[in-house]
């Protein structure tokens, strides 16, 4: 009997598991009774006792026994490694009970035992509690709506250290010294260089014509020069002033008599050259043509050759992949449908749609349900089948209804056989006719 509210929350948050249609949360009660009659009461013990309201949609978790309860996040760590190593007990012995039943030549056995092995898993760490220490799970055989199933059940349970930042000391700036400001020196100004332009010889004519206009100008008054500074006088040897004199008239000599040469040169006149007459310009005749020259032709230069071509890689499937096996196809049958999905939807530029639907389908008939908003969920009833072309068509009965009273409209989703008999599917909306969608397999 029921005796301690542990959890309760709605059914359309969460992902319920299962096997040909049928939940693990139908057989909540038979499960936890044969482990009762197998002698595993606590095992039976650590799985809670749901119960469903009047509407169906919301249902309540409670223990099996009465005790202080506390939270996963509120226990301590010796609290936690006791209740895990207790429930690594208890997942053995579920596992090693659902092996026996999928090993049995009886249908109904083999289904038990294939719900078994989904009733361990839970949707996180926040749904498990301790009861006077010892562990108890609720929405067992319940997923988080976007959650895979784990190979590792208890994952989320398991202590994960938190991995310390290496820390790399940065390496010390000594301070530069500060920089002595040095007066800036200005190069000096280059000299101006000036070259004296290079004259011809004047004649006599042109120097008498220069004597004549220096006579006629006043003499300027002589500028007296700076008064020197005072040298003492040394006295100097007496014969050096017959030697000075001396080389004096040795280079006084020779310039008087050159220029006394150039004054009396006579000046020779240069000859007239008479102009000679220009020859008049003589046509002269183009040669004929004696060669034969054809017409040229512009020939057209080879087109580019085309750049090469990249190799487009094939995208590979994500895993659990819709599959539609060709004999299936042949014969007609749905059988790879049957199971829950998780719809991908990849929406185009403008269209404002649920990105992810789950979809329960079992022998053509089936339901879907996703969240258009947050704390909203749509649901709808959906068929499908297989056209004589080979084309999977999943259409549903009808807009969708949503908790807060208002209409969705629903998309039809057609697949064909793609490469290695990978579905390639397609929803089609009213303003988008073509929106690729990929089905990914949840659970049987």
């Amino acid at each position: 009997m029921a005796k301690t509210l542990l959890r309760s929350g709605f059914l359309d948050d969460f992902l319920a598991l299962g096997e040909n249609g049928q939940p693990v949360f139908d057989s909540a009660r038979q499960i936890r009774e044969t482990l009762r009659l197998r002698r595993l009461q606590v095992v039976a013990d650590s799985l809670a006792i749901p119960q469903l309201n009047d509407d169906g949609d919301r249902v309540d978790w409670y223990a099996s026994f009465s005790g202080k309860v506390t939270t996963w996040s509120g226990a301590s760590d010796s609290q936690r490694k006791q209740a895990l190593k207790t429930l690594e007990k208890y997942v053995d012995n579920i596992t090693t009970l659902s092996q026996r039943c999928l090993q049995s030549g009886n249908a109904s056995i083999q289904l038990f035992g294939a719900l078994l092995a989904k009733a361990v898993h839970f949707p996180g760490a926040n749904h498990l509690f301790l009861v006077d220490d010892k562990p108890v799970i609720t929405f067992w055989g319940f997923l988080q709506l976007n959650q895979d199933m784990q190979d590792d059940v208890l994952q989320c349970l398991r202590h994960q250290e938190p991995v310390v930042p290496v820390v790399i000391p940065e390496p010390e700036h000594e301070e530069p010294e500060p920089l002595v400001s040095q007066p800036a020196i200005s190069s000096p100004d280059e000299p101006l260089l000036y070259s004296k332009p290079k004259q011809a010889a004047p004649n006599v004519e042109t120097l008498n014509a220069v004597y004549a206009e220096d006579s006629d100008t006043p003499e300027e008054a002589p500028v007296a020069p700076a008064a020197p500074a005072p040298v003492i006088a040394k006295k100097r040897p007496v014969w050096l002033l017959p030697a000075a004199a001396a080389v004096a008239v040795a280079i006084a000599a020779p310039a008087v008599w050159w220029g006394m040469s150039q004054h009396s040169a006579p000046v020779q006149a240069s000859a007239v050259q008479p102009v000679q007459p220009v020859a008049p310009k003589v046509a002269i005749a183009p040669l004929p043509m004696t060669l034969p020259v054809a017409s040229a032709t512009v020939v057209a230069p080879p087109p580019p050759p085309p750049p090469p071509q990249q190799e487009i890689k094939p995208v590979a499937p994500p895993k659990n992949a819709l599959e539609m096996p060709v004999t299936d196809v042949r014969m007609g049958t749905t059988r790879f449908l049957n199971g829950n999905w998780r719809v991908v939807v990849k929406p185009l530029n403008g269209l404002d749609v649920p990105e992810v639907m789950h979809y329960q389908i079992q022998k053509n008939k089936g339901t879907v349900r996703f969240n258009p908003e947050k704390n909203v969920t749509c649901r709808a009833e959906i068929f499908s089948g297989l056209l004589k072309t080979g084309q999977l068509m999943i259409k549903p009965r009808g807009s969708a209804r949503c908790s807060n009273g208002s209409r969705y409209p629903m998309p039809e989703i057609a697949c064909e056989q793609g490469e290695n008999n990978f579905a390639v599917c397609s929803a089609n909306y009213s303003e988008h006719p073509a929106t690729p969608v990929t089905l990914i397999k949840v659970s049987k």
